[in-house]
């Protein structure tokens, strides 16, 4: 798989969970559940990943 091919899976993933958080307009329903949590689990993992590489990495792990 080149570089286009997963940009637009990214694009195709993305737009889809934004979707599916803007579901709860129309009312709660099982899509916005399994997005909600989707889009918490990944943005738990960003953040770990770059407490990581940015402070606990440089400043404490290499200093050691």
């Amino acid at each position: 798989m080149n570089q286009d091919t997963y940009t637009t899976i990214k694009l195709g993933l993305g737009s889809l969970v934004t979707i599916g958080l803007y579901s709860v307009l129309y009312r709660e329903n099982k899509f916005y559940r399994f997005c909600e949590h989707l889009f918490l689990g990944l943005a738990t993992g960003w953040a770990l990943v770059t407490l990581y590489t940015d402070v606990l990495g440089p400043l404490w792990i290499t200093k050691m």
